[in-house]
């Protein structure tokens, strides 16, 4: 999938390759607007940045939960756009995303140790390995 950022030339360069047949994902998508030209067009992914939405003094899920309504309304006939949600910084924003819909979500390698390392499922894991070992 080709990641152009959503900047008038990038949205032409991307609707030229999404008509050679190319998966297309707009990045840096901050704006309703460019969520909704990205579903129109085609695109496989449009990539909103939570955070840096956060950052600038918007309130970034309810900005995705509007970007996320605006493509699930693209025209069936053109490829079912989703978002890819980027700059995610915590556990509760990753949850607060699922809620909304959003299935592809970009996270960084701390976080995922935060989603995965429950307490029980270590305990369980040490449990196997006794086990295991015992053998």
């Amino acid at each position: 999938v080709v990641k152009i950022p959503a900047t008038r030339q990038g949205l032409q360069a991307g609707a030229h390759l999404i008509a050679q047949g190319v998966p297309v994902t707009w990045t840096a998508v901050y704006a309703l607007e460019q969520a909704h030209f990205a579903a129109q067009l085609g695109a496989a992914y449009a990539a909103p940045y939570l955070g840096r939405l956060n950052d600038s003094g918007v309130d970034g899920l309810a900005r995705i939960a509007q970007m996320q309504a605006l493509v699930a309304q693209a025209p069936a006939a053109r490829a079912r756009t989703r978002l890819l949600v980027a700059s995610v910084r915590s556990r509760d924003a990753y949850l607060a995303l699922l809620q909304l819909g959003v299935g592809a979500i970009t996270i960084p390698p701390h976080l995922f140790a935060e989603l995965t390392d429950h307490p029980a499922t270590l305990e369980a894991e040490r449990g196997f390995l006794a086990d295991a070992a015992a053998c």
